[in-house]
């Protein structure tokens, strides 16, 4: 059974981040949850693309883990897409990520 997936939209987080030094003072981040784990031991694959179809981020994830937090600081207003590619699998989780600032 493919897990289903909710995402929170993109929140601030101000200085100092909870991610660590480098993301700067205003810190953009949209956090992926699962309700439960990915049915796999081997590492997944997250990837995000705009409304146009190109890929702008692309992450090895640990399938244990149930939320995703990912940096939308460089990323324009819009809606974006998800997937969780499972390897050897035919799951795929997807859905999307809404950004307004």
């Amino acid at each position: 059974m493919m897990p289903p997936a909710t995402v929170k939209s993109a929140t601030h987080f101000s200085t100092p981040s909870p991610f660590g030094e480098g993301w700067g003072e205003a810190a953009f981040i949209a956090t992926i949850k699962l309700k439960e784990a990915l049915p796999t031991k081997e590492m997944c694959r997250l990837i995000i693309t705009d409304i146009q179809g190109r890929e702008v981020a692309n992450y090895l994830i640990n399938p244990e883990i149930r939320q995703y937090p990912v940096n939308t600081k460089d990323w324009t207003n819009g809606v974006y897409a998800f997937k969780i590619v499972v390897p050897n699998s035919p799951i795929e989780i997807s859905g999307k990520i809404n950004v307004a600032r």
